[in-house]
């Protein structure tokens, strides 16, 4: 069984349109809603990238929440 993968990992960084280098992430923001607002900067560039990610316990990438530990019935 694979697990879903959320498009923004915590190791996961964008490539730059311009250089195609990684980007490191520079800040993140939370909204009221759970999910984070990710601004990734290349290095050599200056290129910007601003991306929404969700809030994981909200979202099917938490995996460990899909487990087979199940309630009492």
């Amino acid at each position: 069984m694979t697990k879903p993968q959320s498009p923004l990992t915590a190791l996961e960084r964008p490539r730059c349109r311009r250089c195609q280098l990684r980007m490191p992430l520079v800040a993140a923001e939370r909204d009221l809603d759970g999910s984070d607002n990710r601004t990734f900067q290349c290095e050599r560039c200056g290129e910007s990238l601003s991306r929404r990610a969700p809030d994981p316990m909200k979202s099917g990438s938490a995996g460990w929440l899909e487990g087979e530990l199940k309630p009492p019935t």
